[in-house]
């Protein structure tokens, strides 16, 4: 009897993939050195570039003429927010720590004279 070899198909897979990415690299790398697909290329990008630029900047003149606030002001806000919460936080735990109310500054003025 003759031995069958049995089908493996991992290693089916792994030439298979192998296989793709060899060609693959060896199109890329024809593709790449030609002159004039890198200088598409090099045009798409700073195309590419200057379109998000563009658009970031209408869209900040529109949020600006809408009056509404930016991610990075929010930001800035919810910060503040938060400093002062803290700030809170430790004058309500120091307050809760002291038995003795907190000293509040003398009442100079005198209530007005109700005969007037």
């Amino acid at each position: 009897m003759a031995k069958q070899s049995e089908f493996d198909p991992l290693a089916a897979w792994q030439r298979m993939i192998s296989q793709w990415e060899r060609q693959l690299n060896d199109l890329s790398s024809k593709i790449s050195s030609n002159e004039t697909f890198a200088g598409s290329m090099n045009q798409a990008t700073k195309l590419t570039l200057a379109t998000r630029k563009s658009m970031e900047d209408n869209l900040d003149r529109l949020v600006r003429s809408m009056q509404l606030a930016t991610q990075a002001q929010m930001s800035e806000a919810l910060d503040r927010m938060d400093r002062i919460e803290q700030k809170l936080d430790a004058l309500v735990a120091m307050q809760a720590r002291s038995e003795t109310p907190i000293a509040r500054p003398r009442r100079t003025r005198k209530p007005a004279d109700p005969a007037n």
